[in-house]
């Protein structure tokens, strides 16, 4: 059902973009290029890998808390009261839909943590 949502969600922004309208508004809004952005390419490639090794050993929970931490490091602007906001909800809404929702087989937190 998930993968259903997001091939629909893919399709509609396909044809939305293809519109008369969008290929208008695209080529007047031309942004021009500035420099890389290199704190969020290294975050952004860092943060599935470090999911990817933690998530068996830490816990869906925690390796999603983690992973989102570094990604929070992406944008100069975040402040660590917004980067804990969104860890906490990120994590919550993740929890939930791939633990609770999806009945995923990952453990939820570490086995030391447990017992």
């Amino acid at each position: 059902m998930l993968g259903g949502l997001l091939a629909l969600l893919g399709l509609v922004m396909g044809f939305r973009s293809l519109s008369p309208i969008a290929a208008e508004a695209a080529a007047s809004e031309e942004p021009p290029l500035g420099p890389l952005p290199w704190r969020a390419i290294v975050t952004l490639t860092i943060a599935p890998i470090v999911f990817a090794m933690t998530v068996r050993s830490l816990g869906l929970a925690l390796a999603t808390a983690l992973c989102v931490g570094i990604v929070c490091f992406a944008s100069p602007r975040m402040t660590l009261r917004m980067a804990l906001g969104v860890i906490v909800g990120l994590t919550i809404i993740c929890v939930g839909v791939f633990s609770f929702g999806l009945k995923l087989t990952l453990p939820l937190l570490p086995t030391f943590m447990v017992g």
